[in-house]
This record gives C-alpha cells, structure tokens and sequence, in this order.
C-alpha cells in the first residue's frame, strides 16, 4: 500500500486498529501478570510501531521499553500465533529452556500457552524450572537423567534420583498450595508424600462416614524436614492459622524442638506421628506393612516383572523400624528404584476411585478417621 494514498492510509489505520483489539484480546486471555492489557499498533507514514499499556502503566509505552521477560512472550506468542497455520503447520517444534526470563507465575502462564498452541502442533521442550511443569499433565513429562553411559530417558519420571524428581514435586506442592491459598487454616506436613497419603486417607473416611476432619484445611508440604520451620513461619506471616505434622523419628523430633525453641509454632500445634510402640514411625505405617507391602507391589507391578531378583521385605523386628525405608532397601536390592512418593500418590488416586489391592477394613478406617481428628483438634496457631 501507499502510504500517502488517502484510501490506502484509510484502509491501513483500519487494519491497524483490527489487529490491536484481536491482540489485546488474545494476549489479555493467556497473560495474567498485569491486568488491563492493551496493545496498539500505530503507523506513522510507512513506520509501524507497536505500544502496550496495562491498569500499572496506563500511558503507552513502546514495546521494546517493557521487561525482557514480556518482550520474550509478547514475540513468541505472536510468532505461533502467525506461523501456526503456515511456516509450522504440521511441524514438530523443539524449544530449549523456554521462559527462562520469565518469573513462575508468567512461566505457568507459559505452559498453558504451550498446551493451547499443542492442538495445531507438537511441542517438545527441555526445562529445570518447575514452574514449566503442568501437574495436571504430568503423563507428558519425561526425565532426562545423566549416566556415565550417557543421557537417557527415565522409564518413570518416580524412578529417578532426587535431584532430578525435585522439579516435578516443587510443581506439585505449589500447585497444591495454590489451592490451598483461599483457606485460612494451613497443616504444615514434612513431604509431598504425607500430603498424598492424607488425602486418600480423607477420601477413605468420606466415602465410608460422610466426614471429612479435615474439610477446612489446606495441607502444604514444605520439602522435608528441615523446611518444616520456614514454611511455618511463612505461613504464619501471611496470615494463616498453622498446624504441623511431623514424623517421629529423629529428624521430625529434632524440628519439633527448633519450633519449640524458636517459638514459631506452641507444642498444641504440632502432632508427631506415632504408631503403636514403634521407635520410629512415618504416615505410612499407619497403613500396617502387609498392606503397604502389596501397595508398593501393586504401583510397582511392571518394575518388579522385568527384574530377575526376589522381593523380600524384612519385618520390623529384622530391618529399619520405618515401612518405607525397609521397602526401599529390598526395592533397591533387586535393581528397582523406589520413590515413597509415587506410592502415595497412587495411593490417593486408588483411595478416590475404590480400587486399592487391599480395599481397608472398618478398623482402618476408624483408625484413618481417629488420626485425621487429632489433627484436626490440634490449636491452629497464628499471629
């Protein structure tokens, strides 16, 4: 078109202004940092510039003034947008740690992105960040782990070492916090694996009494332990009524002393997981260990087909005094990499859809609704 032509400058502006309020809305619906976002394409002659403003910066600024993290979305998402039914119809694309100058929320915005533009074209991405990760469609993640043989793809994204499963259950628990952010009373649990496991023991007790103990409270995990203090101290700082669950061994009575100590949290807020007469106890020996033996067996059926190695699985009496450690000492005996985690979560997901190997007994679940209640009667402690 010629710019100095008054009907092609007219057909030009109105172009222009079609283009700025399909991108405002389109960009309005995936980005959800600032909010009132308005784009806006303004031609000077042949010069096209682009401005954005939002409801923080009302006076429109020049695209290429904004933070490096938007600019990198804003191009991307115009990029696919343009090229997905042309230069990359049917095209397989590969990204290289994408986001990486975004923050997490942004980068969450990101995937869901990612999982939009997936519909016309196959993505495939590499990440450390967890905030990349979608929980809900963790189907679709594969781990890349370094051998001295070379790089190889986990056969489960579970059977990995910690340091390469830390991304998926960081994803986890923030999502899970997430959710847990419109309730006022928080229960502050060591593991992701304690989060999974109450909540197949609430979904047991609901189905079978009609009460949840634990209606009222989000459960957060803080990553261990030790973290057990920050998470509390965070949570009490942003306003929430806190409990904390801890397991009584060493390391969960030494962090009950530090938050006596420190006087983060009173000891009517906290409750170590005690089992019958045992030295140490962790959730899952509340289940018993023959029904966390066929548990761990059942979640790791294919595992244990392919190994040429007998599962044996000491009594309490002749190895650790902890079912998961002493099933994670026989797994790795015959080659099987055990995540406790991964047991919980299936756990959960069989206690919510009734197909547990081992469907619990009435005293189970008097004893999963008893526990659930001691929580539930500890002081939710706050500022």
């Amino acid at each position: 078109m010629d710019p100095h032509n008054r009907l092609e400058a007219t057909e030009r502006s109105r172009l222009a202004r079609e283009a700025s309020l399909a991108i405002t809305d389109a960009v309005a619906r995936i980005w959800h940092q600032r909010p009132g976002h308005n784009t806006e394409f303004r031609l000077d002659g042949s010069t096209l510039t682009l401005e954005v403003s939002d409801d923080i910066q009302s006076q429109p600024i020049s695209l290429d003034d904004r933070s490096a993290g938007f600019r990198w979305f804003y191009s991307f998402f115009i990029l696919f947008q343009a090229q997905a039914s042309g230069l990359f119809k049917n095209s397989v694309i590969l990204l290289d740690e994408p986001g990486m100058s975004l923050h997490g929320k942004a980068q969450s915005d990101l995937v869901s992105l990612m999982n939009d533009l997936s519909a016309k074209n196959q993505i495939v991405y590499t990440t450390h960040s967890p905030f990349m990760l979608d929980p809900d469609r963790l189907d679709d993640v594969a781990v890349v782990e370094d051998r001295s043989t070379g790089s190889r793809v986990a056969d489960s994204i579970w059977a990995v070492d910690p340091d390469n499963s830390f991304p998926i259950q960081y994803a986890l628990g923030f999502d899970i916090a997430r959710l847990g952010f419109g309730l006022h009373d928080q229960l502050i649990v060591e593991g992701a694996s304690d989060y999974w496991f109450l909540d197949g023991m609430r979904a047991l007790v609901l189905r079978a009494k009609g009460v949840d103990p634990l209606a009222k409270t989000a459960t957060v995990f803080a990553g261990g332990a030790a973290r057990v203090m920050a998470q509390a101290g965070t949570s009490i700082g942003q306003g929430h009524g806190v409990r904390v669950l801890l397991d009584d061994d060493t390391e969960g009575r030494s962090q009950r002393m530090v938050l006596l100590r420190e006087k983060t949290v009173p000891d009517k807020s906290i409750l170590l997981t005690t089992v019958d007469d045992r030295s140490e106890a962790a959730i899952e020996d509340m289940f018993g260990d023959e029904p966390y033996k066929r548990l761990a067996r059942a979640v790791y059926a294919k595992d244990l087909t392919e190994t040429s190695g007998q599962l044996r699985i000491p009594a309490a009496t002749a190895g650790h005094p902890q079912i998961a450690r002493r099933v994670e000492s026989a797994f790795g005996g015959i080659g099987v990499r055990f995540n406790k985690v991964h047991v919980a979560r299936r756990f959960a997901e069989m206690a919510r859809s009734d197909t547990l190997p081992s469907p619990p007994s009435s005293v189970d679940i008097d004893r999963y609704e008893s526990f659930l209640s001691r929580i539930a009667e500890l002081r939710a402690f706050e500022r």
